[in-house]
């Protein structure tokens, strides 16, 4: 087992500031890649560029993993900004995270690649996609990272939560106001829209880093993979017409009565193109059914992410 291979983060008090892990994950892959910007100068006098100027760097990438209870809701925290959170009962903590109109958290990850440890800083998340297949035997989030400045350390010692992963099996996709079993499976896209350029501010003291978070329009999209029944799907695209879904997974218990909980609410929908079955020969249809959701007044919220867990904190 590679012991130097690991992801952490920790919450940062200050955006850019590098800080300590809190937690640590199991990771699936990881694409971070730094960037530093440079631009290499040249003249008329000169066939190849004699000089380098050092601009902002920025470090872009993804990062893979399992779906589980404890600590993946910070992940979600970092990309939405709100989290109510209730004590429904003793030793148990609800986490109903949803979008702000302004990002204040940023974090620190740190990356263990065997040899030395990647401390990347200023991490902020523009984007999770969430995987529910019923194939696969787990559910997977990628978050799509930015940061802004990346140094080396020493390995660190990574302590792992050991409870597993959010399983197909173990969840209900309520689809047009009933739990549906035509669903195979479910893709979610959570994006901020980032802008990373408006995040440099132009100041001699911190030029060089991002200065703060500016966010985009948040749009809430994804694609269902339906069994095809009868005309629901195209009756509801030609119709323009709005639905909810909800996706719901629990696990074992963490508490008296309540379980381990990821759920996903999207109390206003539509299919925006195709939701037809599409002839290939004899294979049985399938639907791809996209679908873009949008803010709903009377819940409050274009999307809700619910995460039931025994941590008291998020993040």
């Amino acid at each position: 087992m590679a012991t130097g291979r690991y992801i952490g983060w920790g919450d940062e008090t200050t955006l850019g500031t590098a800080v300590a892990a809190t937690v640590y994950k199991d990771l699936i892959t990881e694409t971070l890649v730094p960037n530093k910007n440079l631009t290499f100068l040249g003249d008329s006098r000169n066939r190849s560029a004699y000089r380098k100027i050092s601009n902002a760097p920025i470090i872009q990438g993804d990062i893979n993993c399992a779906l589980v209870p404890e600590p993946d809701a910070d992940i979600f925290f970092y990309l939405l900004g709100t989290n109510t959170k209730t004590n429904p009962e003793s030793g148990v903590y609800q986490h109903d995270l949803t979008p702000a109109d302004a990002l204040t958290k940023s974090f620190t990850t740190r990356l263990g690649v065997e040899a030395f440890e990647r401390v990347i800083a200023g991490c902020v998340v523009n984007q999770i996609r969430v995987d529910m297949i019923a194939k696969d035997p787990m559910l997977v989030w990628t978050a799509s990272l930015l940061a802004c400045s990346e140094a080396k350390a020493t390995l660190g010692t990574a302590t792992y939560s050991s409870l597993p992963e959010f399983k197909w099996h173990q969840g209900t996709i309520t689809y047009n106001g009933g739990a549906s079993t035509k669903v195979h499976a479910m893709q979610l896209r959570m994006n901020n829209n980032l802008n990373p350029d408006r995040m440099y501010a132009i100041k001699a003291t911190d030029g060089d880093k991002f200065s703060r978070i500016d966010v985009g329009e948040m749009v809430v999209e994804g694609i269902l993979d339906l069994y095809f029944s009868d005309s629901t799907e195209y009756d509801l695209f030609l119709a323009e017409t709005e639905f909810a879904i909800n996706a719901k997974f629990e696990g074992a218990l963490c508490g008296a009565t309540k379980k381990y909980t990821f759920e996903v609410d999207l109390p206003l929908c539509v299919h925006p193109t195709d939701t037809t079955p599409h002839i290939n020969r004899q294979t049985p249809f399938r639907i791809n059914a996209p679908f873009k959701a949008m803010y709903k007044t009377a819940s409050g919220y274009i999307v809700k992410v619910r995460f039931i867990n025994m941590e008291s904190t998020c993040p």
